[in-house]
């Protein structure tokens, strides 16, 4: 048996803390997890900073 997702994220703290970040299953795209607006910002930051798609391995946000 493995602990819940949350007792790792117990206390955040740095420049996460106090954000939700959703924790996604297998089968979750990141179209599904984040809203609209969201998602737009997250593909913008995305197409700015890794336009070459380097980092694509996780949950890719321009599916």
């Amino acid at each position: 048996m493995t602990a819940p997702a949350t007792s790792f994220a117990s206390e955040p703290c740095g420049p996460a803390a106090g954000i939700a970040v959703p924790l996604l299953s297998p089968g979750d795209t990141a179209a599904n997890s984040f809203s609209g607006s969201t998602l737009a910002r997250l593909r913008e930051i995305k197409r700015a900073r890794d336009p070459h798609n380097v980092f694509r391995a996780n949950y890719p946000v321009l599916r």
